[in-house]
This record gives structure tokens, C-alpha cells and sequence, in this order.
């Protein structure tokens, strides 16, 4: 998988990925008792809403997957830089996403009590969609923490981080980039930073 590291306004260095293609998350066991039609209500639901949630949420819930990582940064850093920078915001992202499973599950907890009441229990699935996106996250942040990533140079993305202000100005090198690289709506992403 590659991530190229850009930085932001305040600093930090952030990695953009390519998306995994949407294909088969883990599913609950089939069967027919209410608590496994309850789970795969929730893995259904959280694969309708993923593509909502943070970028960066999603981009370590894409890594829990990966085989290897493919880090791209910028010569203005060394790679013993973006090693650690990467290595900051892995650590980073499993806190995060733990502290926030651990809040998401017990609302869906408390919003569990709520199912027997007919119609949708929304303080029950959303909650626990958020808690499933939370889990992906660490685990996937646990995962490329783990991995050996192989760290490259591209002079390319020291360009697109002088003209962060026009990013309409270097839209050819962004395509560039996103066929390079294999990314999707980066220059949507970079103007978040």
C-alpha cells in the first residue's frame, strides 16, 4: 500500500493513502438468532456510512489489510524523519481510536437497552457502527505499526507542498501524483490539510 506523507499548516505530517477497494469486510457467522441478525445489521450499516467518516479513520481502517506499506515523502524530509512522523501518527491513531471505541461502545451499550422498542433504535446502531469503525481504525493503526515499511523520495511531493495555497495551479503534477501512487481525490484531500 502507499502512503505519501504531506504536512500540514500546523506542522504535522499526515499520510494519504490508497483507498482499498471495497470488497468483503469480515461478516458475522450466518444464522438466523436476533443477536447475529443484530451484528450484520451493523456491519452493514457501517459499510454505507465508512466513506463519512474521517479520512484518516478510514485510511488506518484500509491498513488493517495491508501486506506492505510504501512510504513516499517529500526531500525536505530524511527518511529517518518520516519514519518517526509516521511512527507519531500511528500511536496517535491507535489512542485515538481507542479512547473512541471505548466511549462509542458504551453508548451503544446504553442504547442496546432501547432495542426492544419497535422502530429504528438510532441510539443503538449509530453508536455501535461508530464503535466497529473505531475497532477497524486501531487495529489497522496496531497493523502498520507493525509492518516494515520501505521509505522513497519523490521530489514531486516538495512541489505540490509549495503551491498548498493554488492547489488548482498544480492540478497536472496532482494527477500525476494519483496515477503514480494509485489515489483517489487528492487534491480534496491536501485542501483539508
Amino acid at each position: 500500500m502507499n502512503l505519501l506523507l504531506f504536512e500540514t499548516t500546523q506542522g504535522r505530517v499526515l499520510p494519504v493513502g490508497e483507498r482499498r477497494p471495497a470488497g468483503p469486510d469480515p461478516s458475522p457467522a450466518a444464522g438466523d438468532s436476533r443477536w447475529q441478525r443484530l451484528k450484520q445489521q451493523v456491519v452493514d450499516a457501517y459499510r454505507k456510512l465508512k466513506d463519512q467518516f474521517d479520512y484518516w479513520e478510514g485510511l488506518c481502517a484500509d491498513l488493517r489489510h495491508a501486506d506492505g506499506v510504501r512510504v513516499v515523502h517529500p526531500s525536505s524530509l530524511s527518511a529517518d524523519d518520516a519514519q518517526k512522523k509516521l511512527r507519531d501518527f500511528f500511536d496517535s491513531s491507535y489512542s485515538k481510536h481507542g479512547r473512541w471505541l471505548v466511549v462509542d461502545g458504551v453508548l451503544a451499550g446504553l442504547g442496546a437497552i432501547l432495542t426492544p422498542i419497535p422502530g429504528p433504535n438510532i441510539f443503538f446502531f449509530y453508536p455501535a457502527v461508530r464503535a466497529l469503525s473505531h475497532y477497524f481504525a486501531r487495529a489497522g493503526a496496531a497493523r502498520a505499526s507493525r509492518l516494515k515499511p520501505t521509505f522513497e523520495e519523490d521530489a514531486r511531493l516538495d512541489r505540490v507542498q509549495s503551491c498548498a495555497g493554488d492547489l488548482e495551479g498544480c492540478q497536472e503534477l496532482i494527477t500525476e501524483l494519483e496515477g503514480s501512487y494509485n489515489l483517489e481525490n487528492l487534491a480534496t484531500i491536501l485542501k483539508n490539510l
